[in-house]
């Protein structure tokens, strides 16, 4: 599977068991299977909200369970690509971008060879490289 990735300008992800961690720098998935966006990082994450009994299920099948939402701004030179509702799912492994999710947002999502480009509005907000898994 074929995957861009958006990668913030940080050496390393923050570690997800440090309740201190201040860094939202980490990368990024666009992900066209992701029904919403969503992050193992609760720090990333601003008006966050609890949330009770809601799972999601991954791509082999088995489920996780969703701790929070809330909004996740993408912070960029110009402005900030916001998330709204994004999930907080602890044992995600990976923040992923819906492109579903996105769409729904009024962006557009560009593919070519190489890279991919999230644009709202005439704006390319953001682009990634693409990666093979």
């Amino acid at each position: 599977t074929e995957r861009c990735r958006y990668r913030k300008v940080a050496p390393r992800p923050p570690d997800r068991d440090n309740k201190n961690e201040k860094s939202s720098c980490y990368s990024w998935f666009l992900d066209s299977g992701a029904t919403i966006s969503m992050t193992p990082y609760k720090h990333a994450i601003r008006q966050y909200q609890l949330v009770d009994g809601q799972e999601i299920a991954t791509a082999n099948g088995s489920t996780i369970p969703v701790e929070g939402k809330g909004v996740i701004a993408l912070k960029q030179t110009d402005g900030s690509l916001l998330l709204i509702d994004a999930l907080h799912v602890p044992e995600a492994k990976y923040s992923l971008l819906s492109v579903s999710d996105l769409v729904k947002h009024d962006m557009t999502v560009n593919f070519d060879a190489t890279h991919c480009s999230i644009t709202k509005d005439g704006k390319v907000m953001i682009v990634g490289k693409q990666h093979s898994r």
